[in-house]
Formats: structure tokens, sequence, C-alpha cells
């Protein structure tokens, strides 16, 4: 198991059986830092972590321009405060994708169109998300 430290309150675990972790920053600014994750059973498939210095909201992308199906939802704590916000989708193919932005941290975990199989795999890695205090 190796955790995913966002440099925020936020973490993330990772079984590390059968993945391959890069992490870095950019070098100039606005800066980002983030990891990617890529499954070495389908070394396409990639989960992007990425937290930087300014806000991205998850309320834009393309990946819904070309989905069969799309769905959003906002993500509370345990105390019913919203944190987050989280948009999910699929093909006709079934290849699926999903970003969730955490708004406080500006820590966005995101894959794009990927196998059902490589898909549930980074969603165990989202789900881990730990909010430290």
């Amino acid at each position: 198991m190796r955790r995913i430290d966002t440099k925020t309150e936020l973490q993330f675990d990772v079984a590390m059986e059968g993945i391959v972790v890069h992490t870095g920053c950019t070098d100039a600014p606005p800066l980002t830092c983030g990891a990617t994750i890529t499954l070495r059973d389908d070394p396409s498939a990639r989960l992007n972590i990425g937290y930087s210095d300014f806000s991205n909201p998850a309320g834009i992308d393309s990946l819904s321009t070309f989905s069969e199906h799309e769905e959003q939802r906002e993500i509370h704590d345990a105390e019913g405060r919203v944190v987050g916000r989280e948009k999910w989708g699929y093909l006709k193919t079934g290849e699926r994708w999903r970003r969730v932005h955490f708004r406080r941290e500006s820590v966005t975990a995101e894959y794009g169109f990927t196998k059902r199989k490589s898909a549930e795999r980074f969603d165990q890695i989202i789900g881990s998300v730990c909010f430290l205090r």
C-alpha cells in the first residue's frame, strides 16, 4: 500500500500490485503538482491526481460531449458539508470516465475513457480519499 500525499489535507491510498505511480510538479506558475497512476495490464489507462494553487472546478469537461450517459453529484463530508463535486459517464462501448474535484483543497482526481475493469480499480483509489484534520 502506498499513500499519495497531495500536500493538502487530502490523501489517497494505492494498492501497488500491478500499478506504477509517477509524481512531480510543474516548474512554472501556476504551480501544479500531482501523481499519475497507470496499470501494468492496461498502460493506456491513467488516473491523474492533481493539486494546485488555483481552482479548476470539475464542471467543465469535454468528456461529456461523447458520452451516452453522464451524472453529476455533490460530495459531502461526515458533517454534511459540501466538499466537492463529481461527474462521471460512459460511452456506448462501455468505456467510462470520472472527474472528482475537492473544492477546499483544489485537488482533482480524474481518468478519461477507460475500460470498465481499469475504471473500477481507479474508483477504488478515488474512494480511498482521506481528509486529514
